[in-house]
């Protein structure tokens, strides 16, 4: 016997999109569903997600899960773009998780600054922040599809 996967997905030429999958067991009892949402222009992209995980000894979850989760970026100049997260334990009724960053991006670099927080505590785990610099270099025969960056990387 297997359980049943269902799932579904949704674009539109206008940047919405929807996914949603569930995972139904032998009796088509729901144990596992995830939803999400998005929508995405050449300036913003806004996203949604919930996941809900039922109570599973097999995967040693003892209680049901549950979480919310919002995602955005906002593009404030050719070049520089900012973004956000934020994630929802419904079972525990209080913020996950929470972020902010802030992108340069050209034809030859990637620069990305992050700060995120993570509010969970548990007998292994404890609450943090985290901080995030990267440089990813660009422009070398790596083709994208943002329009902006038509330029190449070279003399």
């Amino acid at each position: 016997h297997s359980d049943l996967l269902l799932a579904g997905y949704y674009r539109s030429k206008d940047g919405l999109s929807i996914t949603a999958r569930g995972v139904f067991d032998t009796g088509f009892d729901l144990s596992k569903a995830e939803a999400r949402a998005g929508w995405t222009t050449s300036k913003f992209g806004l996203g949604a997600s919930y996941v809900w995980l039922g109570a599973d000894t097999l995967e040693d979850r003892l209680q049901t899960q549950s979480e919310w989760s919002l995602d955005g970026y906002y593009r404030l100049s050719r070049h520089w773009t900012g973004s956000a997260n934020w994630r929802y334990d419904v079972a525990s009724d209080r913020t996950a998780e929470a972020g902010l960053g802030v992108q340069y991006r050209n034809e030859c670099v990637d620069v990305n600054l992050s700060v995120s927080r993570r509010y969970t505590s548990s007998i292994i785990l404890t609450p943090t922040t985290d901080y995030s610099f990267t440089i990813g270099l660009r422009g070398f025969s790596a083709k994208g599809n943002d329009k902006s960056y038509t330029r190449t990387c070279s003399n």
